[in-house]
Order: C-alpha cells, then structure tokens, then sequence
C-alpha cells in the first residue's frame, strides 16, 4: 500500500515545554498502515483513533519529566467528534496523572479536570483553524 501524507497536525501542549501531537490522516487505511509500520504490528485493526504514549526520560536529581514531546493522538478526517476526541484525551490524562503522581481524589483532583478542559478548548480552536466548519 502506498503511504498517505498526513493532512494536518498540531500540538497540544499539557504542560510548559511539553506537547501532545495530533495528527489527521485521509483514511483508517492510511493511520493503520503508519501505526503498523511504527510499532511493528498487523495493519489489520479496526482501531477509530488512537493514543500513543512517549517513553519519558526522567532527570532523577531534579525529579522532573525532560522529554518534551509526551504523547500523540491520531484520528482520520471527517471520522471524529467530540466524545472520541474526549476519549483520546482521557487516555492521555490516564497516563499523564499516573506519570506526575496526581492524587486525582485528594488535594490534586482539579488539576486534573482543569487539564482537560485546556486540551479540550486547544483541540477544537486549533480544529476550526485549520477546518471550514
């Protein structure tokens, strides 16, 4: 199969210096061919959209995350909305929250609410630049 260029991408950015990038692609055949070839798997899913999280390198003396970009997020044009979107989303916050050690029940519950309401909004002003809706 011939390899599809993406058709737009763009970053989120979850934290200062850090980025998630979002990538649209033409078709399912052109996200899973890409995914396939990546991460060495059969191009055979039947996957919507996908996150992928980025291996992080941790400077232990400071305790601090110094890999910059921390995830993408993939979808196919004209194949997404608003709930997939959220689910994406989620899955990074899964993991981000995991990774920064949040207590997500105690004192650090709304950082991660406020975290998702930020990416939401920069997903979707960065979406109505780039589409004619």
């Amino acid at each position: 199969m011939m390899y599809d260029k993406i058709l737009h991408k763009w970053n989120l950015h979850p934290a200062k210096n850090k980025w998630i990038t979002c990538y649209i692609w033409p078709t399912f055949e052109a996200m899973e061919s890409a995914r396939a070839r990546r991460l060495g798997i059969s191009a055979d899913s039947d996957t919507a959209a996908y996150f992928l999280a980025q291996e992080y390198v941790l400077d232990v003396e400071r305790d601090e995350i110094i890999t910059r970009k921390v995830g993408e997020i993939h979808l196919v044009e004209e194949n997404f909305g608003v709930g997939l979107i959220a689910h994406e989303i989620q899955h990074f916050l899964s993991h981000w929250q995991e990774t920064m050690g949040w207590d997500v029940t105690g004192n650090e519950w709304e950082k991660i609410s406020n975290l998702a309401g930020g990416l939401h909004n920069e997903f979707w002003n960065e979406y109505y630049k780039r589409y004619d809706v």
